[in-house]
């Protein structure tokens, strides 16, 4: 007979009756063992111990828990005794298995109520798996730490897929604490130059769920840049669901500034680090691919030292590598954003001039514009070694495309024109194509006679009016003709671009101003309270001047201010916001109306226009002109009357042509018109007339 079965002998845990726990304990598929505590004799078994150990019933009867337990004897004495006065303990333990495989445990011992020796009920959890499963997290945790590379995790179940965790390498190559760095996205890394497509590459990626490696520009806690490669990869749960997004980093700054080092030695300039030849026919093949496809038109010229080897021997090569380095410095200062500066080798240089203009002439001509300022720039004295030197070069240009265009064929024609330029003197530009050439000197015709134009009277003020609804003159704009003594009227597009260019536009600004200030006192002396509107060009704005000029030509001619508008383009306002909104307040405060010249054409908004001091606004004539007929048109003006409405901004729509425009603006309650459907650009005298006809004005 066994402990079990002897009924009267209450052997239970505490408050449960003997023959229920007698029952209980054979039957329970937990495995449960009755341990003698002084002793450590196994008293009793249940079924599912004698299957979870591989020994009988018997066998166990026979064991003590020094048989099972792995650890050495004295420790389990030590336990048992500890044990017997306060029984209710949890122990993890390691048991041995009949097989001889070890299983880890989980014990927990309870007393047991009973006549004789002090015994305990111990109930074994086998958690073998359990374990394993925590070592290797353990593992992969204690691996994450000790990575040489930088990891984190990131919770792939909140909106901002914020950081929940980060290896010491990230803190320690990022600088931040991990409090610091829990709850963020990891975007915080990249500050302020989020424009990285690499950043968006990452981005999209995670959008998709997607692996991706991106190398990215970072900052450091102490705002020094890093370059991280940066590896992504979702992590999935049973369903297939992304949980997690595991990140690992690497600082890759080393290995990108060895790239560097490679590509400058491979494509630039070791003297000079501009592109070399290499680099240059690159840029150039790709240039002129972009532009046979868009028509657009670029141009080479390719420019050569004139007598440069007499310094190289008088000086010796180390003043004659300084000049280099600093006519290098001058191209590159005096180039636009997106041309290229190349030094091909010894004292040639080369410029790539790219997206001139869709017309060959026209591009010429900002060829020339662009490549005399290089000119002038190369030839301005230059120290070396505290002496002055005199530079001076030949220069060759070529306009692209033509047919079956090459870069090695076009940087041969430059040299060709580059060597016509030696011929006729040195020191000088020649164009490859004659006619470019003949075109590009029209335009020296042009800029010369203009400079002379106002000197001899040949500018001429021509008004076109304005009208309202009604087509009743309410203002008129005031124009600028040039009237060549040998070549009659010469348009407006072929002489405004060079008076800008070379600045001559400032004096023409100020003799249409006066002209317009003087007829305004004529017509208000008539009877008339017409307004006046006056175009501003971009360079007159920014003169230093512009402000007392206009001041002062008031004063002198008794204009009204209410009765004249300068019209102001966007380019004026967005080359210097802050600056322009000061001139232009201060414009206003002088009483004259400030007019926002071709709106729409740029990047005019509402939040400018409220914060601007316009009180009117112009639609340019290239969306009224189909307007009526095109759905996209016609939608743009409707916004643009929509814009003016609320912010009292009186509209002007330009290029009114036909009934049909007519029609369509005052279905859309446009106000004001302008155009040769109410009257071209006219003479000043001829205007007066017409006014006098119409009797607007008296006739004396």
């Amino acid at each position: 007979m066994t402990i079990l079965d002897k009924p009267s002998e209450p052997l239970s845990p505490q408050g449960v009756p003997g023959g229920i726990f007698a029952c209980v304990f054979k039957n329970t598929p937990t495995i449960q063992l009755i341990i003698d505590l002084e002793h450590g004799k196994i008293v009793e078994a249940n079924a599912a111990a004698e299957a979870f150990y591989g020994w009988p019933r018997e066998k166990l009867q026979s064991m003590r828990i020094h048989d099972i337990n792995t650890r050495a004897s004295a420790d389990i004495d030590a336990l048992l005794k500890a044990t017997h006065p306060s029984p209710g303990h949890t122990f993890q333990f390691h048991h041995r298995l009949a097989s001889g495989e070890i299983k880890a445990v989980e014990v927990s011992i309870t007393a047991m109520d009973g006549v004789g020796p002090p015994l305990c009920l111990s109930i074994i959890h086998d958690i073998t798996n359990r374990k394993q499963a925590e070592d290797r997290i353990l593992l992969c945790q204690r691996a994450m730490d000790a990575s040489s590379n930088g990891l984190t995790i990131a919770d792939a179940g909140q909106a901002d897929m914020p950081f929940i965790y980060a290896n010491p390498a990230f803190l320690k190559m990022t600088g931040y604490s991990l409090d610091e760095i829990k709850g963020h996205n990891c975007r915080f890394l990249q500050g302020s130059d989020r424009n990285q497509k690499e950043a968006d590459q990452l981005r999209e990626a995670i959008k998709q769920g997607k692996h991706c490696e991106v190398v990215l520009r970072n900052y450091r806690k102490d705002g020094t840049l890093f370059w991280n490669e940066v590896i992504v990869s979702p992590v999935r749960d049973a369903s297939g669901q992304i949980t997690h997004y595991i990140g690992s980093q690497k600082d890759v700054s080393e290995r990108k500034k060895a790239e560097g080092d490679i590509e400058q030695l491979a494509y630039f300039d070791p003297l000079t680090a501009l592109p070399n030849r290499r680099l240059f026919l690159d840029r150039l093949a790709m240039n002129v691919a972009f532009a046979q496809r868009t028509k657009t038109c670029g141009a080479v010229a390719l420019i050569d030292l004139d007598h440069f080897k007499h310094l190289n021997e008088a000086e010796g090569h180390e003043r004659g590598d300084q000049l280099l380095r600093e006519v290098a410095r001058r191209i590159n200062i005096n180039l636009r954003p997106g041309d290229t500066g190349a030094r091909l080798g010894g004292d040639e240089f080369v410029v790539l001039l790219t997206n001139l203009a869709a017309d060959p002439v026209a591009a010429a001509q900002l060829a020339r514009v662009i490549v005399e300022g290089l000119f002038e720039a190369i030839c301005e004295p230059a120290i070396l070694g505290g002496l002055t030197h005199q530079s001076a070069a030949s220069i060759g240009v070529v306009i692209f495309p033509q047919e079956k265009d090459s870069p090695l064929g076009l940087l041969q024609q430059a040299d060709t024109a580059m060597y016509r330029a030696k011929e006729s003197g040195r020191n000088a530009i020649c164009f490859f194509e004659p006619a470019m050439q003949a075109t590009a000197q029209v335009r020296l015709t042009i800029e010369r006679d203009l400079r002379l134009a106002l000197e001899r009277g040949e500018l001429r003020m021509y008004l076109q009016p304005q009208v309202n609804r009604t087509a009743a003159i309410i203002g008129v704009e005031a124009l600028m003709r040039w009237e060549h003594p040998h070549n009659g009227l010469v348009a407006p597009a072929a002489f405004i671009p060079v008076a800008e260019e070379t600045g001559l536009i400032v004096a023409m600004g100020e003799w249409i101003f006066a002209q317009a200030c003087i007829l305004a006192t004529q017509l208000a002396e008539k009877g008339s309270n017409i307004r006046i509107a006056v175009n501003v060009s971009p360079r007159q704005f920014r003169d230093p001047n512009f402000l007392g000029y206009i001041s002062q030509t008031m004063k002198e001619t008794g204009a009204s201010p209410s009765l004249l508008v300068l019209e102001i383009t966007e380019a004026v306002i967005f080359d210097n916001f802050a600056e322009a909104m000061v001139k232009m307040n201060q414009i206003k405060a002088m009483g004259i109306h400030l007019s926002l010249d071709d709106f729409g054409t740029g990047y005019s908004s509402l939040a400018y226009l409220q914060k601007l001091p316009f009180s009117e606004i112009k639609i340019d004539r290239s969306f009224i002109t189909d307007a009526p007929n095109n759905a996209h048109d016609a939608a743009l003006v409707e916004a643009i009357l929509a814009l003016a409405r609320p912010n009292n901004l009186q509209v002007v729509a330009e290029g009114v042509e036909t009934q049909q425009h007519v029609d369509f603006l005052k279905g859309h309650s446009c106000p004001i018109f302008q155009g040769y459907f109410y009257g071209r650009p006219m003479p000043r005298d001829e205007f007066i007339a017409m006014m006098q006809k119409q009797k607007l004005i008296s006739s004396k």
